[in-house]
């Protein structure tokens, strides 16, 4: 785990984001991705939260609820982080929130951390 958080913070997009913040992602997007994915994915969501100043984690299992709604592969990444980050800056949400309408849009249902902490 120790080495795939050191690989992961050299990774362009993920140099600002803290090593517990990276752990975190780590653990969401292991449910339902390898390390191959998750190391595809990471950058990407470093990119979105750091530009945007957004949660990387809510982000994370946001965006991998988007991409696994749509069918997409992590390969895909990169384009829809491209649409989030443009649907953003556009509309005036965060990308949190701009991932968290197209779940729903998708039939998924998006939970904030709030709403995940009252259901536990």
């Amino acid at each position: 785990m120790r080495a795939l958080l050191d690989h992961l913070g050299e990774l362009d997009g993920l140099g600002a984001v803290s090593m517990v913040a990276r752990a975190e992602v780590i653990q969401v997007l292991a449910q339902h991705r390898s390390i191959d994915e998750i190391e595809v994915i990471t950058p990407e969501l470093g990119k979105l939260s750091t530009m945007h100043a957004d949660d990387i984690v809510q982000l994370a299992g946001d965006f991998d609820s988007l991409l696994r709604l749509g069918g997409l592969q992590a390969t895909d990444s990169p384009r829809i982080a491209g649409e989030v980050h443009a649907m953003s800056a556009v509309s005036g949400l965060s990308p949190s929130e701009t991932v968290q309408a197209f779940v729903t849009l998708l039939g998924g249902a998006a939970i904030d951390e709030s709403e995940k902490s009252t259901a536990s």
